[in-house]
């Protein structure tokens, strides 16, 4: 019986305390504490001087956006070297293959024009064709033509191929005729001394 009684007692005088400790307060005693509360507040906090917002100005996002914008300029500045290194590379390369592909030409021929037709047609065909292919391509996109890219650019390399095959047999009889006629002329000045 004990037991029931705490436990039913307890409760009681808590909730006795509660509305006791409630009701003791008037509202003059809770204002007098919160100004004495405000007071020590104020006397305690020093004062500090909060700056006015600067139209929302961040220094980090500057900062950070001057980083960012650097990383950029200098990845695009590495990648433009990078590719005109590879480039400038496989001109050389191709540029020594055909030089080489003509010299051995002519040594394997024993004619010093064989290899000379040989450099001019390779060279006028990869000129022909890297010519060809891009002015059809800038042609096809300039006049709005109704042709495909691979189309466009396929019809040009032909084109050019065929194009630089004739330019250089051209070139090749002309400076034949030219070489012949300079030779012509050399052996009558010889003639004439």
């Amino acid at each position: 019986m004990k037991s029931y009684l705490l436990t039913a007692v307890i409760p009681i005088l808590l909730l006795f305390t509660g509305i006791t400790t409630a009701s003791a307060q008037t509202p003059d005693t809770v204002q007098k504490a919160t100004d004495t509360t405000a007071a020590t507040l104020h006397a305690v906090r020093p004062t500090v001087t909060i700056p006015e917002p600067d139209d929302e100005f961040n220094l980090f996002l500057l900062i950070f956006a001057i980083c960012v914008l650097s990383f950029t300029l200098g990845a695009v500045v590495t990648g433009t070297i990078l590719v005109s290194i590879v480039l400038l590379a496989i001109v050389a390369m191709s540029t020594a293959g055909i030089i080489s592909t003509a010299i051995i030409i002519g040594i394997y021929r024993r004619s010093f024009a064989a290899g000379f037709k040989t450099l001019l047609l390779l060279g006028c065909s990869i000129g022909g064709i890297i010519a060809g292919g891009s002015s059809f391509w800038l042609i096809a996109r300039l006049f709005h033509l109704q042709v495909n890219s691979v189309t466009a650019i396929t019809a040009g390399i032909l084109s050019g191929l065929a194009g630089g095959i004739l330019l250089a047999l051209s070139l090749y009889k002309i400076i034949r005729l030219l070489s012949t006629y300079g030779k012509n002329k050399l052996t009558d000045l010889k003639n004439l001394q």
